[in-house]
């Protein structure tokens, strides 16, 4: 039944520059790490924390810590954060706005027709090679103690990413043995 009055001082923090660029292509080549970026693209998959959105010609990664980055292929979507780097994946992280702008949207990039030797042999600290469509064909196989998901080419054989979509990991479980053409 006790009540109390309590005096605060506050202070607003004005939101620091936010950069925007007029192509992924050019991110990539003058952003710095932790830069503050905008960014409107449409998203071309999605992954368990994050998805990819592409400008027509390259494709970002966009990450959150956590899963309420509630978007869908074919999203248009306004997205800022910080420019990061996660292995050899740039990305914005940190995502403190992510708003859906249009949704149904075509996904405006075409799959890379190439080999498992092909994918292998792909130059990893090229930032723009990260998130494009590839098409392959490949038998599927498990691999390791948590039976993930390998496509197998002759001598030559990769994992498919453990957070991929589970609706595609699942179909692809399904084809375990057979030859199949995947993008």
């Amino acid at each position: 039944t006790a009540t109390a009055t309590v005096t605060l001082t506050l202070t607003i923090v004005a939101e620091g520059e936010v950069n925007t660029y007029a192509s992924i292509a050019a991110m990539y080549a003058a952003a710095e790490l932790d830069e503050e970026i905008e960014f409107t693209g449409i998203v071309t998959s999605t992954f368990n924390g994050g998805y990819f959105i592409t400008d027509g010609t390259d494709v970002l990664g966009v990450y959150g810590l956590i899963n309420d980055l509630v978007v869908v292929k074919g999203d248009e979507v306004k997205v800022k954060g910080a420019y990061a780097v996660y292995n050899s994946l740039y990305q914005l992280s940190s995502i403190s706005q992510n708003e859906v702008l249009s949704s149904g949207n075509a996904i405006p990039i075409m799959p890379i027709e190439t080999t498992v030797a092909g994918i292998l042999a792909l130059d990893s600290s090229d930032a723009t090679i990260h998130g494009k469509y590839y098409t392959v064909t490949a038998t599927v196989g498990l691999f390791g103690d948590y039976n993930n998901v390998v496509l197998i080419d002759g001598e030559n054989q990769m994992m498919v990413y453990y957070q991929s979509d589970p609706t595609s990991l699942a179909a692809l479980e399904a084809e375990v043995g057979k030859e199949v053409t995947v993008t």
